[in-house]
């Protein structure tokens, strides 16, 4: 369940700076124990309860393409 938090939600700034100080230094397992930590904390990902609600699409990125002959 984490890994799916994680790829639905975006990391809060403690969780940033704890992983990527220890993905210089610890191992593994150490890394993998510490995600399971800050998400039974709920200190993992920042929760947008709003996400299930209906929202107009919105362009985040547009990019047009021309090939000249």
């Amino acid at each position: 369940l984490s890994i799916d938090q994680i790829y639905n939600n975006q990391l809060t700034e403690n969780s940033k700076f704890l992983l990527g100080r220890m993905l210089k230094t610890a191992t593994d397992d150490d890394i993998v124990d510490s995600v399971i930590d800050l998400y039974k904390e709920e200190k993992l990902c920042l929760i947008n309860t709003n996400r299930f609600e209906h929202k107009d699409p919105v362009i985040i990125c547009s990019m047009g393409l021309n090939k000249n002959n």
